[in-house]
């Protein structure tokens, strides 16, 4: 998911870095940085949060 996330932002003209963590199987975060309101603005409105919105599936072999 991750991953995904990274190719969006890079995509983006307006961001200007993109960092994310993950503490374990199921926490991680993610901070970003805009060049101005106007990259932020594309930012929220375009690709990415539809990204984080899709229901994800859990990979049942890491349950186990």
């Amino acid at each position: 998911m991750l991953r995904g996330a990274q190719e969006l932002a890079e995509q983006e003209q307006g961001t200007a870095a993109w960092f994310a963590f993950r503490e374990n199987t199921t926490v991680f975060g993610v901070f970003e940085t805009f060049e101005d309101e106007q990259g932020r603005q594309a930012h929220l409105t375009g690709r990415s949060p539809r990204h984080w919105a899709r229901p994800r599936r859990r990979n049942s072999a890491r349950r186990r």
